[in-house]
């Protein structure tokens, strides 16, 4: 295998981990559905750019010539378009709805988030370790995590210039703006 092969599967345990080491207050979890989301969203819109060349759809490419296609039409083109497959849809789809609960409220309780978090109840996940895991924030980065890498996988195979090269980075260290 090569070393920036996309066929590996991520370390969920120890990304869990690292994701433990402090306990999430509201804050820390809107900012990490918001941009875990965000990257999700760019990737999507990645695979759409890469799809429309690929598949030469002129349906596809009209729909998606107005950048203000919101996400849940775009995931429906994909999937329209044969480039997602059903499982996957679906759990963008998850994803997705967490993320509009949390942008479009302007604060959200403890236990309005446990609540909006259950929905993952429905992600069909392949790793046992993240089915276990309970439904909060955490478990939602991790499933963001997969999906980045299965639509990485899927730029890859439609355009293998798309996507150069996976690395490791080692923990990441938040940056303080007045340290």
């Amino acid at each position: 295998m090569s070393s920036d092969s996309l066929e590996w599967e991520p370390d969920y345990e120890g990304m869990y981990q690292s994701l433990s080491k402090q306990k999430r207050e509201y804050k820390d979890q809107l900012s990490a559905v918001i941009l875990s989301s965000t990257t999700l969203e760019s990737l999507v819109n990645k695979l759409v750019e890469i799809g429309v060349k690929k598949v030469q759809s002129p349906l596809l490419e009209k729909q998606l010539k107005n950048v203000y296609v919101p996400i849940g039409n775009k995931l429906k083109l994909l999937r329209f378009a044969g480039l997602v497959d059903e499982k996957l849809y679906g759990n963008l789809i998850i994803l997705f709805k967490i993320r509009n609960k949390f942008s479009h409220e302007l604060f959200i309780t403890a236990k309005e988030s446990k609540t909006i978090f259950e929905i993952l109840k429905g992600f069909n996940a392949n790793s046992d370790f993240l089915r276990k895991l309970p439904n909060d924030s955490k478990k939602f980065e991790l499933m963001v995590s997969g999906c980045a890498l299965e639509i990485l996988r899927l730029c890859k195979k439609l355009d293998t210039t798309s996507v150069k090269s996976l690395g490791y980075i080692d923990d990441i260290k938040e940056v303080h703006e007045y340290e």
